[in-house]
């Protein structure tokens, strides 16, 4: 095709993606320029491709997801076209930025759909039942044919619309390099995350019993675990990969409270009565598959009755019967007190000797002795139970030392602010309405403070060392650290981190999620005090990576040589942060970032 209008929308459909490191096969490529749209099937498009591109020299190309139509039809064609001023443009950069020096602001998370809506004033229809299923090998359906068409139309009337963007060439090649950038990775240093999730656990632990001695309500083992991840985290204390619990039970969520009972009997049944751990992994596996294929109501009635009465005798052992039968006519909730009994004992099984399958006779008492503990912390497991909340128990602290020294200045939290604000709103149109004075409304109930680490000056001003205070502060910090920083949770299949990135923020900056915070965690990695450098710490090095050392006291970046996209790299060499700081120089300044031709020897 040759263009007949100075842009051309171009979109491309995939099969399916299955992660965030490799490339999906193309099925079906679209064009649209002028009135013209052109439409190429995968079995052509490698003799199509070189002519169209061949035809069309002095045409801009916009995409709505550039880096990933170009990775779909080939880098190394379409790195030549970045390097090209006004050769190619990038929507989801070229949106933002219109928005923000047209109106001061854009609506993140806007799609295709929405955009042509905004701009054309056009329903484009994202029918999911056809979007979701392009495949190689199978005939391509006018509907399909349709839908590809439509996102050409739309791509090439909006590129249209939002060309001429100052920094338009340099915002594509931007796109291009933080998703290298994203579908590389990041290697983690696995031992080295465990060593220290392994310290900061010990001072969770540590800090976490100091408040329990001060009546604070700590939920050292329910804090963070939901559904899923709890099931993940007990089979592979007892043997079982999480990537095993994913292939028997799929996309499922949801788990019955049958399960978490089962789940609960099976575990702490083989700590109690030490039998060989091949059966309690076989027995976990085959309720997982119960799960996905659960029995007939006649066939799960009598197995239920079996597992109640089993939990009955365990529950005599533990001294909790009323877990399970309740207080009086206080019925139990849940299945809190399974999720935990089973992780308790899914641990002392990690423990044990894998070779002799026994276990120590004083793990089974140390178990007894924990969970009676946690359950006292947790009779919000049985209703109407309702145990001081540790929000409330901290606030209650925190007002009693406010008493205590008047000239303690604390802060509200946003959300008390907001709720006192209406309080008095309604007030003064209340008296505005009915003719008369305000009253005084006591707010007592509705002020909250923030008592975060971040706060501690405030009370160091006034003299004030409060042994609870800091043993809180200091659990905080460390339970902060396992939930955001020092953690595997975004570890994929190739032990790598995928970050995503996203180009333009409502501040202009650019985002990062999956982990969020991945650009601050870097510039704050050279700092031996900060908390950001124990995390840093995990990133492995390796040749042509983009990674953080894992040497200590270093958190430097190592040379990344596809950064040489943006011709920063070697100007930037060794700084702590300067790969990020090149990327940010390199979207704001135009003569900082000459762009080079990508070296064919990293292609592959």
């Amino acid at each position: 095709m040759v263009c007949k209008g100075s842009v051309c929308g171009i979109d491309t459909e995939t099969e399916l993606i299955q992660n965030n490191y490799t490339t999906p096969p193309l099925v079906l490529f679209g064009a649209c320029s002028g009135n013209q749209v052109q439409l190429c099937e995968w079995q052509n498009f490698d003799r199509y491709q070189p002519a169209f591109l061949s035809k069309n020299p002095n045409v801009k190309f916009g995409f709505f997801n550039g880096p990933f139509d170009q990775k779909v039809m080939g880098k190394d064609v379409w790195i030549p076209e970045l390097n090209r001023e006004n050769r190619v443009m990038e929507l989801q950069a070229a949106y933002p930025a219109y928005r923000i020096s047209t109106k001061g602001w854009f609506r993140p998370g806007f799609t295709l759909e929405m955009l042509t809506q905004e701009f054309l004033g056009v329903h484009l229809d994202k029918d999911e039942a056809v979007r979701l299923n392009f495949k190689r090998g199978q005939e391509i359906t006018d509907e399909q044919y349709h839908y590809m068409a439509c996102d050409a139309i739309a791509t090439c009337k909006l590129a249209e619309l939002l060309q001429g963007q100052p920094t338009e060439s340099i915002q594509a090649r931007a796109a291009f390099v933080l998703s290298e950038i994203s579908q590389n990775g990041m290697l983690v240093d696995q031992d080295y995350v465990r060593q220290q999730q392994a310290e900061w656990q010990k001072v969770l632990d540590e800090e976490g019993q100091r408040l329990k001695s001060f009546g604070y309500p700590v939920k050292t083992y329910y804090t963070g675990f939901k559904g899923l991840d709890f099931i993940k985290t007990i089979c592979q204390n007892i043997g079982i990969e999480p990537i095993d619990v994913e292939t028997i039970i799929g996309e499922k969520v949801n788990f019955p409270p049958w399960f978490w009972r089962g789940l609960a009997l099976l575990t702490y049944g083989h700590v109690l009565n030490k039998s060989p751990i091949s059966e309690i992994r076989a027995a976990v596996r085959d309720l997982l598959v119960m799960v996905v294929e659960p029995p007939r109501a006649k066939e799960l009635k009598p197995w239920l009755q079996q597992v109640d009465e089993a939990l009955h005798h365990l529950m005599e052992d533990l001294e909790c019967l009323e877990c399970l039968d309740g207080v009086g006519a206080t019925k139990p909730k849940g299945s809190d007190a399974w999720k935990i009994l089973a992780l308790l004992a899914s641990e002392r099984i990690a423990s044990g000797d894998p070779q002799h399958n026994y276990l120590r006779d004083e793990v089974h008492e140390e178990l007894k002795k924990e969970f009676k503990e946690l359950h006292e912390l947790n009779r919000g497991w049985l209703k109407d139970v309702k145990p001081v909340s540790q929000q409330k128990f901290l606030q209650n602290h925190v007002k009693a030392l406010k008493a205590k020294y008047p000239d303690l200045e604390l802060r509200l939290t946003d959300a008390a602010q907001k709720n006192i604000n209406k309080v008095k709103v309604a007030e003064a149109r209340a008296a505005k309405k009915e003719k008369r004075e305000q009253r005084d409304i006591d707010v007592s109930d509705l002020v909250v403070y923030q008592v975060t680490g971040k706060e501690a000056w405030r009370f160091y001003d006034q003299g004030i060392e409060d042994p609870f205070l800091e043993s809180y502060w200091k659990f905080k910090h460390a339970e902060k650290m396992l939930s955001t920083y020092v953690t595997l949770k975004y570890v994929e299949a190739d032990g790598r981190v995928h970050p995503r990135f996203t180009g333009f923020l409502k501040t202009g900056r650019t985002g990062c999620s999956k982990p969020s915070g991945l650009i601050k965690r870097i510039e704050g990695a050279g700092k031996a005090t900060s908390p950001v450098h124990t995390a840093s710490n995990c990133w492995k090095p390796k040749s042509k990576d983009m990674v953080i050392s894992s040497q200590a006291r270093k958190g430097r970046f190592n040379d990344y040589l596809r950064f040489n996209l943006l011709g920063v790299h070697a100007k930037r060499r060794g700084s702590g942060a300067g790969l990020v700081k090149s990327l940010r120089y390199s979207l704001l300044c135009r003569e900082t970032c000459s762009w080079i031709n990508y070296p064919e020897h990293l292609v592959a």
